[in-house]
């Protein structure tokens, strides 16, 4: 069983992550 705290910071983990690839892929498609 999975307390709320563990999940709440999986998911926290889980946007950072998300939130960056998103910004790599940002940097990608518009090159400086």
């Amino acid at each position: 069983m999975v307390s709320w705290q563990k999940a709440l910071a999986y998911a926290l983990q889980t946007i950072l992550v998300i939130e960056s690839l998103q910004e790599e892929d940002r940097r990608d498609l518009c090159p400086k």
